[in-house]
């Protein structure tokens, strides 16, 4: 008996010497091996990144790039449109998009619509790639529907020393354009040229310069304003190339609008922008007789 009290004595002194590691409860240990085959088996837990880049995919199929999500069923969407807020559909804030509703953007006012959310709906003709860059929204237009035929294009244009487009134009220098078309109503006073450049899929507007812009006061053949409907006029359209224009090309949208702002014709070209050689300008200037040869 005092053998085994003596012997229990001395184990739990060996036991709280200094030093001495404590010994871990076998259920203890257990867990911690547990623990360990099961981060051994399964991928271990990280924080979500913070940074733009991540992507991550979530139990629907999509897939998230930054805050954009892309769905694998060809909806896009987005978690958080904050910073996209001029990319959204006016009419319901959204940047969803389908094959069958696409975003649409004005030509006119660059305001985005999805072909359901705008009245009336846009059609899929409307929508097409070789109308899409001239379909202005009902606001713009005035009219009951958006369609193209709703805004004539011209008789004819003639841009001087283009044969066909794409036009090559020169930065720094101002290209002629003759422009043909007919009055769309009786007694119109006021016409005014509105442009815009489609570069890089943005539609980004050039303002002219106001007498350039007036197209009463660049009638030819001694055409005067009021024009009345279906009256045969041209009008010669200024188009300065600014400097700061990169060397790309772009389609150039131009429209003709009355007093109301209503579209009375409208026209694309496409321009190839480059820059201007020494020789050319010489050669510009000489035909402009503002040199001697």
């Amino acid at each position: 008996m005092i053998a085994k009290n003596l012997s229990q004595r001395l184990m739990d002194d060996e036991a709280n010497f200094p030093g001495r590691a404590t010994p871990q409860p076998q259920q203890a240990a257990q867990a911690i091996a547990t623990a360990e085959i099961i981060n051994l088996t399964n991928s271990p837990d990280k924080a979500p990144s913070d940074s733009p880049d991540t992507i991550a995919d979530s139990d629907d199929g999509s897939t998230t790039i930054g805050g954009l999500v892309v769905a694998m069923s060809g909806v896009v969407n987005t978690g958080d449109t904050g910073d996209f807020g001029d990319l959204n559909c006016c009419v319901c804030g959204e940047m969803v998009f389908t094959a069958t509703n696409r975003l649409i953007e004005c030509s006119k006012c660059g305001a985005l619509y999805h072909q359901e959310c705008h009245k009336p709906a846009i059609t899929n003709e409307e929508a097409s790639d070789d109308q899409e860059h001239i379909w202005q929204c009902d606001n713009c237009c005035n009219k009951p529907t958006t369609s193209r035929n709703n805004t004539p294009s011209p008789l004819s244009v003639n841009v001087h020393d283009c044969a066909e487009p794409p036009c090559v134009v020169y930065k720094g220098q101002t290209h002629l354009m003759d422009v043909q078309f007919l009055g769309d109503k009786n007694n119109i006073l006021q016409i005014e040229t509105v442009l815009s450049a489609k570069v890089f899929g943005l539609s980004l507007p050039y303002e002219l310069p106001e007498e350039d812009a007036n197209v009463c006061a660049n009638l030819l053949y001694g055409a005067i304003c009021p024009i009345d409907k279906d009256e045969d006029v041209t009008y010669r359209l200024n188009f300065f190339v600014d400097p700061s224009f990169p060397e790309i090309s772009a389609d150039v949208t131009v429209t003709l609008n009355d007093g109301q702002g209503d579209p009375i014709s409208c026209f694309i070209i496409n321009c190839k922008i480059r820059k201007a050689t020494s020789s050319l300008i010489e050669n510009i200037l000489l035909d402009a007789g503002d040199i001697k040869p």
